[in-house]
């Protein structure tokens, strides 16, 4: 456990909630005493200078100095580095981008000077050589100094790319403040504060996805002032504000509760390109809050061990690629990064998590296969040689994510395995940002390093350059038809995508993964709700797109679709990316569509297509040689089913569809397949179209040989199926009835047995079936954690019936809502009001010639002030023709008078100016909130659930009842919402507010 010198300065402990209680500064002694013990109270309090606060605790630098002295090659590689840093130049933003090692230059937007600084803050603090400590001290001072170089001088502007940089400029600086803090003199502590400073304000008003935590650009936004306020703590005015930020906002009402709902089980949605970077720094920033104030959150947020694990399962067998469902740059090759996996590994052994070490052990094999991607200073702190592995090859076969709805599956761990991935989620990556693809119910199979079906967005940037990233570019955002992917299309103009997906969250979105089981034989999973990924909220051009899949180990992947869309005239297809053209083959059965995919010389794999029968197919040619084979419905219907069969390896076999209509099912709604290669299996489907019915009952025909049989959607009973195998006409007249021995898997619905060859029934995989998943439910605000410094008593505690009051303008005779839009339209220091506008039917947010924010404000003293609020909700109707836009809502500090003359773009007509013209960051406060994915449909009416700790405030006084802002930063998008002032009150804004 660590000790500690000194205790945290006051202003700090309350940014950490409170945690620490009331607290008597110590004397002499007592401080004696902490000195010579370890004392639990010390995880509660900010590391004392000259310790480093982020990461490199003393039992860190201790293992690291030790595998020094023992001449860890790691160590050594590190230190030649750092060697020849202190002899090169280090340039300002400005100067040489690439200057040649040992020079450093900025990079790419500052991404050269993040490696340096923690490669010389590194050796710095582990050298034992005075002499070289000194001169890596100064050469990080000179690095320092570079970065931090004014804007006026030449440094970067944090509006570059909407504040790409900060996870570049803020995080090495905050590192190297921390990590060199000994060697910098005071001049440098103040430049470098006023740097960083600069970087943070400057994010917390404009930067990209500020209030969304599932995209790289906030990862970096997150780790750069949590680092900051962390290593500046004592020498910087605002470090308090922002570590309450990181408390409150960043961690309390974002990271936690949404990365607890939207990424639960681990990955990222924008794909490895960012990934690998953008999970680092989310579990880094949980570690420096751990070693430097003693904070958990590792133990809420089980970040390391999903990311570990998912990484591993989302990983080709042949370790040299991984699976890539986000924007993949050109020139980016998609090898596993041994840094990711290594530094995952390193987090996890300090948590004390047991599964480090297969963690580990998955890392070592990952760099046999395809190198060592981390930096000196990285394979030196994360890639200890000394540390425990252990085989990952005992660990289960498949991985459920069920918070972006992946699921990962593969026939073993070999490495030429067959292995697939099914994503069935919502949209969770900021719309906004737009990395993630639009693949929901995407397949994609691969055998060792072989793809079948590929996942086109990713493998095309890797193989024919900057031509593909444009073409996928186009594809998602130029034309937006979004085709490259493989699920289900339907060509219907009210789709502003057609026929492709939209970026729907799981707000508005039920896409989700519904059914999950790992039986042994075989995988079972179901995505539902994948409709509400097409069209809009208000616009539904598909009703129903349900897929299942079933994987028989080895190499068989079944799929069953139901599918119904609204136009019932309109072509509709499943998509298939295959890494060359398919060849067809001929079928025994006319009415089914086989096609090969043979690479060189060699069968890789096959698709068939068994229903709908007779479907029509097209094939396009893509560049990389990559093609997209279409399945098309030969008889256009709003209702269809789709059946299909993807083989990986060489041997497809023959397949022979199982359906009423085929003859084979004598008895029971159901439909499927029969394979007879690499090995028999039977898997049958409630033919039921809505997805939700179940059969009791079956009797089906198939070849007389041992096969696994499994059979979808079966009720579960009590008494138990009995199932019995009777020879018939050269065939097995199997028959499943109600009242046996063998059990359906509980809520899954999967009846599976086995069948010999001389028609004995037997269970099917001894594998017991794993839980069918909870949905993950959409994100809610939650409140606050208790603040720095309370403002009011805490309520008491909820007792009573919870009721719930709605507050609408006109409705039930309620007339207490205020709105109004300021504009800088006229604005000058002459007019300083601008133009204001009362009494329209619509408010106004919008960033066009002039600035336009909307304030609205309900009155809510029919609640008792002695109440607890326990949720509350705003709704609004929009008028947006063009989308998607995204509202931010702000609750409102700074007092504003509805009827004064002076309220407008400068003042808030209550005796104070705003803090900024158009209402700055110091008149509101509190959680922020925002209005996602507003369409083009027109108008539309939205919800968002409101901070319940916020609204407590306007209960409890009046006077604290300062209302809303609403701004819309997108510039050049018109956005209305309709005001208390519109004719049709069902359009006007309205507040739920739950108490008791």
């Amino acid at each position: 456990m660590r000790r500690i010198s000194r205790f945290l300065p006051l202003t700090f402990l309350a940014g950490i909630s409170g945690l620490l209680g009331c607290l008597g500064i110590p004397d002499s002694d007592e401080l004696a005493e902490l000195a010579d013990e370890d004392v639990g109270a010390s995880e509660e309090m900010l590391v004392a200078r000259p310790a480093a606060r982020l990461i490199l605790t003393d039992s860190v630098i201790a293992r690291l100095k030790a595998r020094a002295a023992a001449g860890d090659a790691a160590w050594t590689a590190l230190k030649k580095r750092c060697d020849d840093y202190t002899t090169g130049t280090m340039h300002p933003p400005n100067g040489s981008t690439y200057p040649g090692y040992p020079n450093v230059g900025q990079g790419y937007q500052g991404d050269e000077y993040p490696p340096v600084v923690r490669a010389l803050g590194i050796c710095y603090r582990v050298t034992t050589d005075t002499a070289a400590q000194a001169r890596y001290g100064e050469a990080g001072v000179r690095l320092l100094e570079a970065m931090s170089t004014p804007v006026a001088s030449g440094g970067q502007k944090p509006s570059t790319d909407l504040g790409y940089g900060i996870r570049n400029y803020v995080v090495g600086m905050a590192f190297g403040y921390d990590w060199l803090y000994p060697a910098l003199p005071a001049a440098t502590k103040t430049r470098l504060v006023a740097s960083m400073n600069a970087w943070i304000d400057w994010y917390d008003e404009s930067g990209l996805i500020k209030n969304d935590p599932i995209g790289n650009y906030f990862a970096g936004y997150y780790l750069a002032k949590t680092a900051a306020a962390l290593a500046t703590e004592g020498e910087n005015a605002k470090a308090s504000v922002y570590w309450n930020d990181v408390v409150t906002r960043m961690w309390g009402q974002l990271v936690k509760p949404k990365f607890t709902s939207m990424m639960g089980g681990g990955g990222w949605p924008e794909g490895w390109g960012y990934g690998g970077r953008a999970v680092l720094y989310m579990v880094e920033a949980l570690w420096a809050t751990r070693t430097a104030t003693g904070l958990d959150w590792w133990k809420e947020l089980p970040l390391a061990r999903d990311e570990a694990t998912y990484a591993r399962y989302f990983t080709w067998p042949s370790l040299k690629h991984m699976d890539d469902q986000g924007t993949i740059r050109a020139g980016i090759n998609m090898r596993p990064s041994a840094a990711l996996f290594l530094g995952l590994a390193t987090m996890l052994e300090q948590q004390g998590d047991t599964s480090a070490a297969v963690a580990r052990g998955f890392a070592a094999d990952v760099i046999a296969a395809a190198g060592d991607d981390s930096a000196p200073w990285s394979r030196f702190l994360y890639g200890d040689t000394g540390a425990a592995k252990s085989g990952y090859q005992s660990t289960g076969l498949s991985h459920f994510a069920a918070g972006p709805g992946h699921v990962g599956m593969r026939s073993s761990w070999d490495r030429t395995a067959v292995w697939g991935a099914l994503s069935g989620g919502a949209y969770i990556n900021a719309a906004y940002s737009g990395e993630q693809m639009f693949n929901a119910g995407g397949l994609s199979v691969v055998v060792g390093d072989q793809p079948v079906l590929m996942n086109a967005t990713g493998w095309l940037p890797q193989n024919c350059g900057n031509a593909c990233e444009n073409l996928v570019n186009d594809d998602s955002y130029g034309k937006s038809q979004r085709r490259l992917h493989n699920t289900f299309f339907v060509d219907d103009a009210s789709n502003r995508y057609n026929p492709g997906q939209n970026s729907l969250s799981p707000a508005d979105s039920k896409a989700h993964v519904e059914r999950y089981e790992d039986r042994g034989a075989f995988v079972r999973a179901r995505a539902t709700g994948l409709e509400d990924q097409y069209g809009s909220p208000t616009v539904k051009p598909v009703s129903q797109f349900t897929r299942d899949v079933v994987f028989f180990r080895p190499g068989s992947f079944v799929l069953f679709d139901r599918t119904t869309v609204a136009k019932a005239s309109a072509d509709q297809w499943m998509s298939f990316h295959t890494p060359v053209a398919p060849r067809q083959v001929t079928t025994a059965d006319a009415t089914q569509r086989r096609f090969d995919v043979v690479v060189g010389s060699a069968l890789v794999g096959s698709v068939r297509a068994l229903l709908p029968k007779s479907a029509s197919t097209t094939t396009t040619m893509l560049p990389a040689s990559m093609a997209r084979l279409e399945v098309h419905a030969p008889v256009r219907a709003a209702a269809q089913q789709w059946l299909t069969v993807v083989s990986a390896g060489a041997t497809p076999g023959e397949q022979t569809r199982l359906s009423s209509a085929d003859g084979n099912v004598i008895a029971g709604n159901v439909v499927g397949v029969e394979l007879s290669a690499p090995q028999n299996q039977v898997v049958l489907f409630s033919a039921d179209q809505a997805a939700t019915g179940a059969v009791s009952s079956a009797e089906y025909l198939v070849s007389q040989t041992a096969a696994e049989h499994v059979l979808v959607d079966v009720a579960p009973s009590s008494s138990g199926y009995a199932v019995t195998a009777v020879a018939s006409g050269g065939k097995w007249r199997i028959r499943v009835s109600a009242g046996g021995a063998l059990q359906v898997s509980g809520p899954s619905k999967t009846l599976s047995f086995k069948v010999s060859a001389t028609g004995a029934v037997t269970a099917g995989s001894s594998t017991p079936p794993t839980s069918t998943p909870t949905p993950p439910s959409p994100p809610t605000e939650p409140a606050p954690p208790t603040p720095a410094t309370p403002t009011e008593p805490a309520p008491p505690a909820p007792s009573g019936t919870a009721q719930t009051l709605t507050f609408t303008q006109g409705v039930n005779g309620y007339t207490g809502v205020q709105d109004l839009s300021i504009s800088s339209m006229n604005y000058s220091s002459s007019n300083p009001v601008g133009t204001v506008y009362r009494t329209n039917d619509v408010l106004l947010a919008d960033t066009r010639r002039y600035s336009t924010k909307a304030l609205i404000r309900f009155d809510v003293s029919q609640i008792p002030t002695t109440a607890t609020v326990t949720a509350a909700r705003l709704d609004v109707t929009f008028e947006s023709w063009v989308g998607p836009q995204v509202l931010n809502g702000n609750f409102m500090k700074t007092p504003w008078s509805y009827s004064s003359a002076t309220l407008g773009f400068a003042s808030g007509g209550a005796g104070s100016n705003w803090t900024a013209p158009g209402i700055g960051s110091g008149d509101v406060q509190g959680p922020t909130f925002q209005f996602l994915n507003i369409d083009a449909s027109g108008y539309q009416r939205r919800s968002i659930a409101l901070d319940p700790g916020s609204v407590q405030r306007w209960v409890r006084s009046s006077a604290a009842n300062q209302g809303l802002v609403l701004a819309n930063s997108a510039t050049g998008k018109d956005l209305r919402i309709c005001s208390s002032e519109v004719a049709n009150t069902a359009r006007r804004p309205t507040l739920s507010v739950t108490f008791q």
